[in-house]
């Protein structure tokens, strides 16, 4: 009886961790953190531009006040629709933790559909990113 004590104890422990994945939470970082790798994601791709252009972007993970300022760049959040979105948008998704790190995607197409971008990779340390770089590619389809 002492002996099928810590083999039941063993075995309870190996069966959990398929419960937990099914299981997945969601990832909620303070507004500050948000801003500061929503802007300097985006500023590593978008610069200023010499003429007048807009950038559209999917409202669904990211606020407007998080954008940089650049010159003549227009941001214009775009919301999803019933029938998806209206034209192809910049978008951040899959905001996930393993460990002490985070992760994000940040892409362009359709998020329901075709898509390209990166996976970034940072953590955060007394509510400052820290160790924020580009880690994977990003793909989806239909």
């Amino acid at each position: 009886m002492k002996a099928f004590l810590p083999i039941a104890g063993l075995l309870l422990c190996l069966a959990a961790p398929p419960f937990a994945e099914g299981q997945e939470r969601e990832v909620v970082l303070p507004r500050g953190v948000m801003k500061q790798v929503v802007s300097h994601i985006v500023t590593f791709y978008i610069k200023s531009a010499p003429r007048r252009r807009s950038i559209y972007v999917s409202s669904d993970l990211v606020k407007a006040a998080w954008l940089p300022t650049l010159r003549n760049v227009r941001f214009r959040m775009v919301a999803e629709t019933p029938n998806g979105y209206p034209r192809s948008v910049q978008f951040f998704t899959n905001l996930r933790k393993a460990g002490r790190q985070y992760s994000i995607v940040y892409a362009y197409g359709d998020p329901d559909c075709q898509a390209r971008g990166d996976v970034w990779h940072f953590r955060v340390v007394h509510g400052t990113v820290v160790s924020l770089h580009r880690h994977n590619r990003y793909g989806s389809a239909c």
